[in-house]
């Protein structure tokens, strides 16, 4: 099961933020999140996010290439599963 852009409301230091993960994915009773990368997102502030998501019970957080997820979008998600799994 997945949601695509579901909207996840955060406390973080900087005070109460949303974030909008590409895909949440429930597989086998885990959570995960497919992230296709933007290439202007600062990764110090995407490491970030991803910390304070994984602090909330998302066992995986994953960036894929927007040009890979595009080409072979059966390798990423089976790659992401098996990660989650």
């Amino acid at each position: 099961m997945f949601f695509p852009k579901a909207t996840a409301r955060l406390q973080t230091p900087d005070g109460k933020q949303n974030e909008d993960p590409h895909f949440l994915v429930c597989y086998e009773g885990k959570l995960g999140i497919l992230k296709v990368d933007v290439p202007q997102v600062h990764l110090e502030t995407e490491s970030d996010r991803d910390r304070v998501l994984q602090s909330q019970g998302i066992q995986l957080v994953r960036h894929y290439d927007p040009i890979q997820c595009r080409a072979e979008p059966d390798t990423v998600v089976r790659e992401f599963l098996q990660l989650l799994r």
